[in-house]
């Protein structure tokens, strides 16, 4: 590339920049800026997907939100349920409300049976006993020794994957009515669009924190390191607050809004900017009197190296099928590749534009790298000792990496202080409910007939159900089927009406035909499509796993083993939620793989030595190993937002690794030695490192636990990187040295 062409890329870099920000800028919607729609927050290749979609065609795609309230007085309990019952119905985004005050009841009159409300004559005491008796109403909105509770369900109409806008808002109403009301003592507000508003409401603390203490940290460690050039300070600044600006804007121009895991990429994206530049100041530094043009031909060799690793840390946790991680990694890996031509092409053209010195300070490093080599030297003498200690080091990486699991539940990803995590640990508490899976039974004939043997069997898996330890009710046709079959039957024995297909059939049209509103909920007009709904205690995703498949499938695959032309789907939001650890892990070890191989593909390509490039794959997978032994013996699982600790941690510590073997081989190429390659490169290796380490521990000010996790678990895996450069690699080219010998 010769100058003039040079300027023209320039000036089309900066042009690209200003059509994204000036396009973002002129047309962003602030309304979609952000979204944690965890409706669709899932494994999207889920094999199960397919009969959740099958579950919502055939009963409805309600997302429900679960009030519960207590009061000082029963008194006050009848009061609040029937007050709140109509309030809610007032807020917009609430499709029905089911309440003690509004929920179908079977009743009998001198015409017959019917289903309808309760009278408002009714009084709390009758009405409470009646409901806590109720198939569907007990427990969830009554519970027979609380008189003083009183449950709602909500059905909200935002949408799958509504802004979470619309649901904080939502959210707020709801907890503000429920603040009004006389002699409530304690609530709680729980499901899927809680969750989501909760987040979203958290994400934009993140955003208004995050960012501003990330680039204010940065920018003054920035200052101080570069205060003798102010202009060459302002390039790196500049440079790096265009491609992060840009990077979003196009992120954002493409409908893709932030989440609770993308609200970091900022910030990841401003340190690791700040970071390559101070390298590539480094560099022009120490080859000033070069062109333009061959300083760029020169940095493309260690920024590709560099930038192209990091950017695939990112890019290839792209095959995990969840959307958040998605986001991450595309967006990443974009913005790392479109920082890497800023910086071999747009940072050097400004640099050389600045007077004065260009060096980053040494702090005083060049007074212990002697005692570095000399450190080396004593290793190198001992290799029975160092054999065992790697052998030992071995062993304990893999019995911690043997301890990883993987969880993203989502109520964790909350601090224990939140409302949200109180209202759930409240209602466990108190034995009510907060979550459910279910159960959908097919039957293959069409001539509106319910067999005899599919509802004994539903009456026996509710049963079975029920026997399951922290399962606390079980909601569908047999429920449905215990309340209107007695009142039908009459003087009929019950086993010879449950025996007969014809009077099972009756019950359930006419439970059906009744007017009851909610039936349709738990099987269809068909009757060949049945919902058992299983209700327990909010579990995280690898307990729910184990219920599913020690508990709920076994119990259904028995039950219904002898019945012909029958059926059955595990399926609900819950369970696709626990099936996206899978993806998770699945993703997070391919991706290894497939990374630790372009790592050394790269390096061998780059500089065409098979011993290097062996030598520079195993410092960079070091500290890899290190922290996912670390998070395994801690016991801290992989998260879709952890998940990319790992990996990104590897493509980082490339980055030291090809600039320090990208000046190995210059330095060897002019005859000098590790003493010249170590002063050359620590001091720029070290300093960015505690730049890059500060702007990930920066993220403990995250309200997520995830994040928190990933800051400081990156942050550390970076020291180790930095010390495997500095110690580990600097000992395996040192015999080399000795020899007199080339490594090549």
């Amino acid at each position: 590339m010769n100058e003039r062409l040079h300027r023209w890329v320039v000036a089309l870099i900066l042009a690209v920049n200003a059509a994204l920000i000036g396009a973002f800028l002129l047309t962003a919607d602030l309304s979609r800026v952000l979204n944690n729609a965890i409706d669709i927050w899932f494994d999207q290749s889920d094999p199960s997907l397919p009969a959740y979609r099958a579950e919502q065609a055939t009963f409805g795609e309600g997302s429900w939100v679960f009030v519960n309230l207590w009061t000082e007085t029963p008194q006050q309990a009848d009061a609040a349920s029937l007050k709140l019952t109509e309030e809610f119905r007032l807020l917009d985004g609430i499709v029905s409300v089911l309440s003690p005050h509004d929920i179908d009841v079977l009743q009998e009159d001198d015409e017959g049976l019917f289903f309808d409300i309760l009278t408002e004559d009714v009084g709390w005491q009758e009405r409470h006993q009646r409901l806590a008796e109720h198939p569907i109403a007990g427990i969830v909105l009554a519970n027979a020794d609380e008189p003083n509770r009183v449950g709602f369900l909500l059905e909200e109409g935002t949408g799958v994957a509504a802004g979470g806008a619309q649901r904080q808002l939502l959210l707020s109403q709801i907890r503000a009515l429920l603040e009004q009301t006389e002699g409530v003592v304690e609530s709680t507000v729980t499901g899927s669009a809680v969750i989501n508003a909760e987040l979203n409401r958290l994400s934009w603390v993140d955003i208004l924190i995050l960012l501003p203490v990330t680039g204010t940290i940065v920018m003054l460690i920035g200052l101080v390191l570069l205060r003798r050039n102010m202009p060459a300070f302002a390039s790196i600044f500049g440079v790096v607050i265009i491609v992060m600006c840009s990077s979003m804007a196009a992120m954002l121009l493409s409908g893709t809004a932030f989440n609770m895991v993308t609200i970091a990429l900022p910030g990841i994206l401003f340190t690791l900017g700040i970071a390559s530049g101070l390298h590539v100041c480094q560099y022009i530094a120490e080859n000033r009197e070069r062109p333009v043009a061959e300083l760029s031909k020169g940095l493309f060799r260690p920024l590709m190296v560099s930038h192209l690793t990091t950017a695939l840390g990112f890019g290839l946790l792209m095959m995990i099928t969840v959307l958040p991680v998605q986001s991450m990694a595309f967006w990443g890996a974009l913005g790392v590749l479109w920082s890497g031509l800023h910086m071999a092409v747009v940072l050097p053209a400004m640099l050389m534009k600045t007077k004065g010195d260009l060096h980053l300070p040494e702090l005083g490093m060049r007074h212990w790298l002697p005692r570095l080599l000399t450190f080396a030297e004593a290793l190198v003498a001992r290799p029975v000792a160092l054999a065992l200690a790697f052998v030992a080091l071995t062993a304990l990486i893999v019995f911690g990496v043997s301890k990883l699991t993987f969880d993203s539940t989502y109520l964790n990803m909350v601090a224990q202080d939140e409302q949200m995590r109180q209202d759930y640990d409240l209602l466990a508490a108190r034995d009510v409910p907060s979550a459910q899976l279910n159960v959908v039974l097919r039957a293959d004939r069409t001539d509106g007939i319910v067999s005899a043997d599919l509802n004994k069997a539903m009456a026996a898996l509710a049963q079975d159900f029920l026997a399951i330890d922290g399962v606390q009710k079980v909601l569908g046709p047999p429920q449905i089927y215990g309340e209107t079959a007695p009142r039908l039957r009459e003087d009929i024995p019950q086993a010879t009406y449950d025996a007969d297909p014809n009077t099972v059939t009756d019950s359930y049209v006419f439970a059906l035909t009744g007017g009851n509103r909610e039936v349709g909920r738990y099987l269809n007009y068909d009757l060949n499509a049945f919902r058992l709904v299983v209700m327990f205690e909010y579990l995280p995703n690898s307990a729910l796993r184990s219920l599913v498949d020690d508990k709920i499938e076994p119990a259904v695959a028995m039950r219904i083993a002898d019945i012909d032309g029958v059926s059955a789907e595990i399926s609900g939001l819950t369970i696709l939620w626990a099936n996206m650890d899978d993806a998770i892990a699945t993703g997070q070890i391919t991706s290894l793989a497939i990374l630790a191989f372009i790592c050394f593909s790269l390096f061998l390509v780059s500089y065409r030595s098979l011993r290097l490039a062996v030598t520079a794959t195993f410092v960079n997978l070091l500290p890899v190993a290190t922290i996912a032994m670390v998070l395994g013996l801690l016991g801290l699982p992989i998260d879709m937002a952890a998940v990319f600790i790992l990996s990104l941690l590897l493509g980082i510590a490339t980055d030291d690794t090809s600039f320090y073997i990208n000046s190995y081989v210059r330095k060897r190429a002019e005859g000098k030695g590790l003493a010249e390659v170590l002063n050359e490169v620590v001091p720029a290796m070290v300093i960015t490192s505690v730049l890059i380490t500060i702007g990930f521990f920066v993220l403990l000010a995250s309200s997520f636990v995830p994040i928190q996790t990933f800051g400081v678990f990156t942050a550390l895996g970076i020291i180790c990187a930095t010390i495997a450069d500095v110690v580990v690699l600097t000992f395996l080219l040192l015999p080399f040295h000795q020899k007199g010998r080339t490594i090549d």
